[in-house]
This record gives C-alpha cells, structure tokens and sequence, in this order.
C-alpha cells in the first residue's frame, strides 16, 4: 500500500489504491460491495446494498445546499481481469500490482481497472471530504457492468430522487458523451462433433497467436485491430488446404466477449511434416506482420510439436466443419454513423472453445438502432443454422438516445470552459454506457458522462493519466458547487 501516496488529489488516489488492493474482476464483487458498505459506516452515510453487490450510498447537501435537487455520481464497481499469459496473479485472490511513472499509473503485468476504478475513487474522495460544497447526493455503484451491465439491469432505483447522473466512465477527457450504443451478448453453439482415435503417423502441433493490441470492442473497433480468434480462423483455413487431414484437438481463445480478443491458441493433429508445417506458419505470421504494420505490428504466430497420451481428436468432417465456420464468422463495424462518425453497428467474436464435443463462441453485438441489431442476429442465425447449431441472445441493454435540449449538459460545458478555456467536445461512443438502462428506469432522467484519460482499457496496457485524473476531479467538485 501507499504506493500511490505521492500522487494528487491525495484522496483520489488513496482510493484507488484501496479498491486496487481488493479483486474485483466481473462477477467477484462481493468483497468490493462490502468495502463500499464499510465506508459508508465509517462516514454515517445512509446506503442500500442489495442482493447482486449493488451499491448506493446516500449524502445530505452541503450547508445552504440541503434543500437542492439531489445530484447522482455513477460508476461500475467491477473490472475485465486481462493479465500476461505467463502471469502467475491469480485475479480472482490478489491484488493489482500498481506502478507508475511521471505520467501514467498502469499495473504490473495486468489490467488497471481504471474503468472504471477511478470513478469509484473520485466518487468516494467527494463522499468522504467535508469541505467539498454540494447538493445532496446519490451515489450508484453498479456490478457487472463488464459483461453486459447486469448489475444496472436489475438494481432497485426506487428511492432515487436526483433527476440529474453523472456517469463517471468515459475515457478521454474534454470529451462528454452524450449517447451510446445498446448492445446484447449472443452465445452460439455447434454440437454432435465427433471425435476419433488418431492413427501412429499423426503428431500434435499447437499454434499460439499472442502480442496483439487487442482493446475495448466498442471505443477500439474501428482502429484495424487483430481480432486473435478471427485470424485463428484464417490461419487454419491455410493449413486445411494444405494438410486436408488435419484434425483438431482443441481451440481456445479471448477472456471477453466485448475484448478483441488478443490470443487464441489451437491444438491439432496432421501426418509428421515438421518442416514443411512450420514453414507455412512462418509465411503467415510474416503475411499478417506485413498487413498490419501499422495497426498491430507485434502479431506473434508460433507453432510447435508437442506430447499427447490421449491420440483422440476431433474427426476430419467435424475438424472441417469447425474450421470453415470459424473462417466464416464476421467480425468488425458493420455501418458508421454520419451524424458522430464513429461506428453505428458493430460484431465482436470475443470468445472461442472447442470442447466437450462442441464448438461455442461469444459475440458482444452493438448498435444505435435496436433494428440494426436485430439484423445482424438474424445474419448470425442464419448462418449457424446452416451447421446445425444453436444461438441465443443474453444480457440485452438499450441504447441511450441523445437529448437535444439538455440544460444540465450546457452546464457542465461552461463549467469546463471556465476552467480550462476550452470547448468540451460532446460525442457519442459506441461503447456501451449504463446510461441507457438508468433512462428506462428513472423517468425525466438528464445524462452526461465523462472521466479522465485512461488508455488502452481491458487490456495489460492500461493507463491512468494521473494529471488528467487531476484536472477531471477539479471539474467535478467545481460542478457539485454549481448545483444549487
């Protein structure tokens, strides 16, 4: 602890040390949820926490601020666990190893959790500081927000009064997103493969795809990143035609579905040419390095002979039926939107296995329009019906429609102009925000969201930009003061 002592606000920090010492990867929120309760104990703060680790914690205004308009600060108390594949963190049971230098914070060998850590942090530094002026405020801390903002979905938001949330997760500053897109997971499924002993001439090979960028499937999608599973496919569609025997053992690859996934790894079968294999992996890896120099420029594909005491996998009509589907699956912005220029539609295959007997892959799909998302599910079905497998849709959010005629956002903009003598850029994201989901719930609800600098989320490059963290704060408590 105190590694981040030196760093201001004080407060701010001291926080996200404090949260970054407690896991709280998605769906391993307990021990989080029940810090926020201690806290609010430790400070007299009236709070609700309910059976999901949702939490709200209640504070009374500041002097002369009493009888204002209850303000909500808003953020997710979750974070997506990525590490090095060689990491021996266990994310479930340790803490984030913080490090930082004279401009960013990061972790060592994993993820931050800045998104959305450091909105819990500043939440909790105004929550806990007396000299701070402010209306009443109500503060939401949600669950599960990483995998498809389930948390927000099902808390009871009936004794909210405020009228007016500040969601507190976005990540480049000067930017308030106004809008965002909804999205849904959609979880498929080919079963009834077949698997058969091998015969003596057969070895093993394993095929690793690492050292992609990788990153958030909606801010990263348009950057023309490698999506690991993806080129999994492609690269297993040029072995196929030159091993027409291959037969796949296992495929694993992503964490997330709404990550692009930055490694897959695949185990197969094919008669010993130990050369001739290798040398066609070594082409590959130098074709994609060639593609993506600029996008993703350190794309690793390896390939070596490994030991098997079961000699079974898949058989040969299963091991093709695998492969031509996985080298058909989409993936990528479907359409972009004129209006904020950046993707109105988009498909993410996040994750890929082969086991027991079943090919399963996740897809996060995004859009502004719930018909668009409808479109490419129904492209998706069709496609998946064609190899006798099974879709279903889990974890649907809605989409948050942009205000027009917001008076809150006009505040926060002259706010910011007075501070920084800057115009605040106001945009939407295709990322999804939970914005949408409080909307459906809280009826006349005025959002905005912003945050900090925080680079390269949901994967090991995370970055806080610690004087962005700075000015934000001052943003935000110079805002509280005019709420009155």
């Amino acid at each position: 602890m105190n590694v981040l002592k030196n760093l201001k606000p004080e407060k701010v920090f001291e926080y996200f040390e404090k949260i970054s010492s407690i896991p709280h990867g998605s769906f391993n929120t307990k021990k989080i949820s029940d810090y926020l309760v201690s806290f609010a104990k430790e400070y007299n703060l009236k709070y609700i926490q309910d059976e999901y680790n949702n939490v709200i914690i209640f504070k009374n205004g500041s002097i002369s601020y009493e009888n204002c308009e209850p303000l909500i600060l808003q953020g997710h108390i979750d974070m997506v666990c990525a590490k090095k594949p060689l990491s021996n963190i266990n994310m479930e049971e340790d803490p984030i190893i913080l490090q930082y230098d004279d401009t960013f914070v990061f972790a060592k060998d994993t993820s931050l959790g800045g998104d959305d850590g450091i909105a819990v942090a500043m939440i909790l530094a105004i929550l806990s500081d007396e000299d701070i002026l402010h209306p009443p405020l109500e503060a939401i801390f949600t669950v599960d927000e990483e995998v498809g903002m389930l948390g927000a979905s099902k808390i009871d938001l009936s004794k909210i009064k405020g009228r007016k949330l500040i969601n507190l997760d976005s990540e480049i500053e000067g930017v308030f997103t106004v809008s965002c897109a909804g999205g849904e997971r959609v979880d498929c499924k080919i079963n009834s493969l077949v698997s058969s002993p091998i015969n003596s001439k057969s070895k093993l090979y394993s095929i690793s795809i690492n050292n992609l960028l990788g990153g958030h499937s909606g801010i990263d999608i348009t950057k023309g990143r490698i999506n690991a599973n993806i080129l999994m496919g492609r690269v297993l569609s040029n072995i196929l035609l030159e091993f027409p025997s291959i037969r796949l053992s296992s495929i694993q690859g992503g964490e997330f579905d709404n990550v692009i996934s930055s490694n897959c790894e695949c185990k197969f079968f094919i008669e010993n040419d130990n050369k001739k294999i290798k040398d066609l992996i070594l082409s590959i890896e130098k074709m994609m390095k060639n593609e993506y120099e600029e996008s993703d420029p350190n794309v690793s594909i390896s390939i070596k002979e490994i030991e098997d005491s079961k000699n079974v996998a898949f058989s040969n009509e299963s091991t093709k039926k695998i492969i031509t589907l996985l080298s058909l699956l989409p993936q990528g912005v479907f359409e972009m939107s004129q209006t904020f220029n950046i993707p109105k539609t988009s498909m993410n295959l996040g994750i890929v296995s082969l086991k027991n007997n079943s090919f399963q892959f996740t897809y996060s799909l995004r859009s502004t329009f719930q018909s668009q998302k409808d479109l490419l599910y129904n492209k998706l079905k069709q496609l998946i019906t064609l190899f006798d497998g099974e879709i279903k849709i889990r974890s649907p959010y809605p989409a948050w429609e942009y205000n027009k005629n917001s008076s809150f956002r006009k505040l926060i903009i002259d706010v910011y102009k007075e501070l920084y003598d800057k115009e605040a850029k106001i945009e939407a994201t295709h990322g999804g925000l939970e914005c949408g989901i409080f909307i459906s719930k809280i009826s006349n609800l005025d959002c905005i969201s912003f945050g900090p600098n925080v680079l390269n989320v949901h994967s090991i490059n995370e970055k806080l930009d610690i004087k962005s963290v700075e000015r934000t704060y001052n943003l935000l408590i110079n805002l509280l003061k005019r709420c009155k």
